[in-house]
Protein backbone atom coordinates (compact mmCIF):
# COMPACT_ATOMS: atom_id res chain seq x y z
CA UNK A 1 0.00 0.00 0.00
CA UNK A 2 1.64 2.91 -1.41
CA UNK A 3 0.70 5.36 1.41
CA UNK A 4 3.73 6.07 3.66
CA UNK A 5 4.81 9.55 4.11
CA UNK A 6 1.68 10.61 2.24
CA UNK A 7 -1.37 9.68 4.68
CA UNK A 8 -3.32 10.91 7.22
CA UNK A 9 -2.53 14.90 8.01
CA UNK A 10 0.33 15.99 10.07
CA UNK A 11 3.14 14.08 11.79
CA UNK A 12 0.66 11.80 14.43
CA UNK A 13 -1.24 10.94 10.88
CA UNK A 14 1.97 10.30 8.92
CA UNK A 15 3.59 8.25 11.82
CA UNK A 16 -0.26 6.37 12.03
CA UNK A 17 0.16 6.25 8.91
CA UNK A 18 3.33 4.15 8.79
CA UNK A 19 2.54 2.23 11.62
CA UNK A 20 -0.78 1.05 9.80
CA UNK A 21 1.67 0.14 6.75
CA UNK A 22 4.23 -2.03 8.10
CA UNK A 23 1.08 -3.43 10.45
CA UNK A 24 -0.71 -4.53 7.58
CA UNK A 25 2.55 -5.70 5.69
CA UNK A 26 3.79 -7.88 7.78
CA UNK A 27 7.49 -7.39 7.88
CA UNK A 28 8.90 -4.56 5.26
CA UNK A 29 11.64 -4.57 3.93
CA UNK A 30 14.52 -1.82 5.63
CA UNK A 31 15.66 -0.42 2.28
CA UNK A 32 12.31 -0.13 1.05
CA UNK A 33 11.60 1.88 3.90
CA UNK A 34 14.29 3.91 3.87
CA UNK A 35 13.60 4.64 0.14
CA UNK A 36 10.10 6.68 1.26
CA UNK A 37 10.97 10.24 1.82
CA UNK A 38 9.66 10.98 5.15
CA UNK A 39 9.06 7.11 6.42
CA UNK A 40 12.65 7.15 6.15
CA UNK A 41 12.82 9.82 8.39
CA UNK A 42 10.41 8.60 11.14
CA UNK A 43 11.87 5.45 11.30
CA UNK A 44 15.40 5.83 13.45
CA UNK A 45 12.32 7.51 16.48
CA UNK A 46 9.90 4.67 15.59
CA UNK A 47 12.39 2.23 16.27
CA UNK A 48 14.00 4.16 19.69
CA UNK A 49 10.41 4.29 20.74
CA UNK A 50 9.80 0.90 20.54
CA UNK A 51 7.27 0.89 18.29
CA UNK A 52 8.97 -0.50 15.11
CA UNK A 53 11.80 -2.90 15.73
CA UNK A 54 14.57 -4.06 13.01
CA UNK A 55 14.32 -7.92 12.45
CA UNK A 56 17.78 -8.43 10.26
CA UNK A 57 16.95 -6.47 7.20
CA UNK A 58 13.37 -6.12 7.49
CA UNK A 59 10.84 -3.75 9.83
CA UNK A 60 8.41 -5.01 12.17
CA UNK A 61 5.53 -3.50 13.84
CA UNK A 62 6.23 -4.17 17.59
CA UNK A 63 3.29 -4.86 20.29
CA UNK A 64 4.03 -1.17 21.45
CA UNK A 65 3.74 0.21 17.84
CA UNK A 66 0.12 -1.80 17.32
CA UNK A 67 -1.08 -0.51 20.19
CA UNK A 68 0.19 3.05 19.38
CA UNK A 69 -0.96 3.19 16.00
CA UNK A 70 -4.51 2.76 17.80
CA UNK A 71 -4.31 5.69 20.25
CA UNK A 72 -3.45 7.59 17.46
CA UNK A 73 -6.08 6.76 15.38
CA UNK A 74 -8.51 7.24 18.34
CA UNK A 75 -7.11 10.86 18.95
CA UNK A 76 -7.47 11.66 14.93
CA UNK A 77 -11.16 10.78 15.13
CA UNK A 78 -11.05 12.39 18.52
CA UNK A 79 -12.87 15.76 17.37
CA UNK A 80 -15.99 13.57 16.23
CA UNK A 81 -16.73 10.45 17.24
CA UNK A 82 -20.74 10.56 16.41
CA UNK A 83 -19.84 11.49 13.01
CA UNK A 84 -17.25 8.89 12.26
CA UNK A 85 -19.50 6.29 14.04
CA UNK A 86 -22.24 7.33 11.25
CA UNK A 87 -19.94 7.12 8.63
CA UNK A 88 -19.20 3.97 9.51
CA UNK A 89 -22.52 2.24 9.55
CA UNK A 90 -22.95 3.49 6.30
CA UNK A 91 -19.28 1.91 5.32
CA UNK A 92 -20.77 -1.53 6.98
CA UNK A 93 -23.05 -1.81 4.76
CA UNK A 94 -20.90 -0.56 1.80
CA UNK A 95 -18.24 -3.66 2.99
CA UNK A 96 -20.89 -6.21 2.92
CA UNK A 97 -21.21 -5.32 -1.16
CA UNK A 98 -17.90 -5.20 -2.10
CA UNK A 99 -17.31 -8.96 -0.39
CA UNK A 100 -19.47 -9.90 -2.68
CA UNK A 101 -18.93 -8.26 -5.49
CA UNK A 102 -15.11 -9.06 -5.13
CA UNK A 103 -16.56 -12.57 -4.87
CA UNK A 104 -18.18 -12.37 -8.06
CA UNK A 105 -15.53 -10.99 -10.02
CA UNK A 106 -13.22 -13.77 -8.77
CA UNK A 107 -15.32 -16.52 -9.53
CA UNK A 108 -16.69 -15.03 -13.06
CA UNK A 109 -13.09 -13.50 -14.27
CA UNK A 110 -11.45 -17.17 -15.19
CA UNK A 111 -14.34 -17.76 -17.79
CA UNK A 112 -14.80 -14.42 -18.76
CA UNK A 113 -15.04 -14.51 -22.59
CA UNK A 114 -17.91 -17.21 -21.93
CA UNK A 115 -19.97 -14.43 -19.92
CA UNK A 116 -19.35 -10.74 -20.26
CA UNK A 117 -22.72 -9.41 -19.63
CA UNK A 118 -22.27 -11.27 -16.14
CA UNK A 119 -18.59 -9.78 -15.84
CA UNK A 120 -20.01 -6.01 -16.56
CA UNK A 121 -23.02 -6.22 -14.07
CA UNK A 122 -19.94 -6.96 -11.64
CA UNK A 123 -18.04 -4.06 -12.98
CA UNK A 124 -20.90 -1.95 -13.11
CA UNK A 125 -22.07 -2.77 -9.24
CA UNK A 126 -18.45 -1.83 -7.95
CA UNK A 127 -18.39 1.71 -9.96
CA UNK A 128 -21.50 2.08 -8.39
CA UNK A 129 -20.40 1.68 -5.25
CA UNK A 130 -16.92 3.52 -5.58
CA UNK A 131 -19.15 6.50 -6.28
CA UNK A 132 -21.17 6.34 -3.25
CA UNK A 133 -18.17 5.22 -0.72
CA UNK A 134 -16.30 8.33 -2.59
CA UNK A 135 -19.67 10.73 -1.75
CA UNK A 136 -19.86 9.57 1.59
CA UNK A 137 -16.16 10.24 2.38
CA UNK A 138 -16.45 13.75 0.80
CA UNK A 139 -19.82 14.40 3.31
CA UNK A 140 -18.43 13.58 6.73
CA UNK A 141 -15.53 15.59 7.67
CA UNK A 142 -14.43 13.07 10.45
CA UNK A 143 -13.83 10.47 7.43
CA UNK A 144 -12.68 12.31 5.49
CA UNK A 145 -9.60 13.74 7.93
CA UNK A 146 -8.81 10.12 8.67
CA UNK A 147 -9.65 8.70 4.67
CA UNK A 148 -9.01 11.28 2.37
CA UNK A 149 -5.14 9.35 1.21
CA UNK A 150 -7.39 6.04 0.90
CA UNK A 151 -9.88 7.47 -1.21
CA UNK A 152 -7.07 8.57 -3.29
CA UNK A 153 -5.92 4.80 -3.56
CA UNK A 154 -8.98 3.63 -4.43
CA UNK A 155 -9.40 5.98 -7.27
CA UNK A 156 -5.72 5.51 -8.05
CA UNK A 157 -6.76 1.52 -8.55
CA UNK A 158 -10.04 2.41 -10.34
CA UNK A 159 -8.12 4.24 -13.13
CA UNK A 160 -5.48 1.43 -13.16
CA UNK A 161 -8.23 -1.13 -14.10
CA UNK A 162 -9.72 1.28 -16.46
CA UNK A 163 -6.19 1.02 -18.25
CA UNK A 164 -6.36 -2.64 -18.71
CA UNK A 165 -5.17 -3.83 -15.27
CA UNK A 166 -7.81 -6.04 -14.29
CA UNK A 167 -5.73 -6.93 -10.57
CA UNK A 168 -6.10 -3.64 -9.69
CA UNK A 169 -9.84 -4.65 -8.63
CA UNK A 170 -9.03 -7.57 -6.22
CA UNK A 171 -5.71 -8.36 -6.55
CA UNK A 172 -3.15 -8.57 -3.80
CA UNK A 173 -1.30 -6.16 -5.00
CA UNK A 174 -0.69 -2.85 -2.39
CA UNK A 175 -1.95 -0.73 -5.19
CA UNK A 176 -5.36 -3.14 -5.31
CA UNK A 177 -8.38 -1.26 -4.85
CA UNK A 178 -9.21 -4.29 -2.23
CA UNK A 179 -6.12 -3.21 -0.16
CA UNK A 180 -7.12 0.22 -0.39
CA UNK A 181 -10.39 -0.81 1.31
CA UNK A 182 -8.95 -3.42 3.55
CA UNK A 183 -6.68 -0.07 4.73
CA UNK A 184 -9.77 2.37 5.25
CA UNK A 185 -11.83 -0.38 7.15
CA UNK A 186 -8.82 -0.72 9.56
CA UNK A 187 -8.40 2.69 10.16
CA UNK A 188 -11.86 2.70 11.20
CA UNK A 189 -12.36 -0.06 13.49
CA UNK A 190 -9.13 1.22 15.42
CA UNK A 191 -10.36 4.89 15.26
CA UNK A 192 -13.92 3.87 16.84
CA UNK A 193 -12.61 0.88 18.77
CA UNK A 194 -14.03 -2.27 17.03
CA UNK A 195 -13.39 -5.53 16.39
CA UNK A 196 -13.15 -7.29 13.01
CA UNK A 197 -15.79 -9.66 12.55
CA UNK A 198 -15.26 -11.46 9.44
Amino acid sequence: METSGKGLAGTAGEVADLLLWVGMRGFVDRSELERRGSAAELLPQLVAEGLLQFDGDFVLLTPEGDSDLTVRLRRLAAFDLAGLGAFFSRFDEMDKELKFLATDWQNIRPGAEDDPDALMRVVEGWIALDGRIQAAVAGSAAAAQLLAAYVQLLSAARRGFDDGDWDRFTGIGENSYHSAWYAIHEVLLRALGKERTE
